[in-house]
């Protein structure tokens, strides 16, 4: 009798444990993802996700809240 999905999973989860590189999962079982990369505002400490889109936001955001500090103050290194 083949096995089922379950079994499969369960065995493949036992595996990995013994080898060292289990993956953490959720309560439903789901692997967990990796947290976005975030770019932090040095004066009013607000986050943002990094990626290029992004970036308008951060200008616009220095543009509204910030416009007597230079962008690098705000943003430093990106």
């Amino acid at each position: 009798m083949p096995q089922s999905k379950k079994d499969i999973r369960n065995a493949q989860q036992r595996k990995a444990k013994a080898e060292g590189t289990e993956t953490k999962l959720t309560k439903s079982g789901h692997p967990v993802k990796a947290e976005k990369p975030k770019n932090k505002c040095m004066k009013c400490l607000k986050e943002f996700v990094m990626h290029p889109k992004n970036k308008k936001e951060q200008i616009e955001h220095h543009a509204n809240k910030h416009p007597k500090e230079t962008f690098d103050a705000c943003f430093p290194g990106y």
